[in-house]
């Protein structure tokens, strides 16, 4: 990715197929399912819930919104779910 997330422009389509990007880290989130928020959450805050299983985050944006901290935690969570689903699937025997 160029500048500000948007891919580098290129005049002619054989110099996108040579250009190498170096990868990056956007963010790095370090979360545990199993944490509970303090005891006087109400059980119906389901971003208190998820925002007490972050250990730590940080982002290449020097600051992010808490929108965004869960939107991440959720999608990390999502991967391990969909992971650990397709780890342990097995298909059908066919005949």
């Amino acid at each position: 990715m160029g500048a500000c997330g948007q891919a580098p422009h290129h005049s002619h389509p054989s110099h996108a197929m040579s250009e190498r990007l170096a990868a990056s880290l956007g963010y790095l989130l370090i979360y545990n399912p199993t944490l509970t928020p303090p005891p006087d959450t109400s059980k119906d805050d389901e971003d208190a819930q998820e925002e007490a299983h972050i250990l730590f985050y940080t982002s290449r944006d020097r600051v992010a919104s808490r929108d965004r901290m869960l939107r991440q935690v959720g999608l990390a969570k999502a991967l391990v779910n969909f992971s650990e689903y397709a780890h342990s699937y097995k298909p059908p025997l066919m005949y």
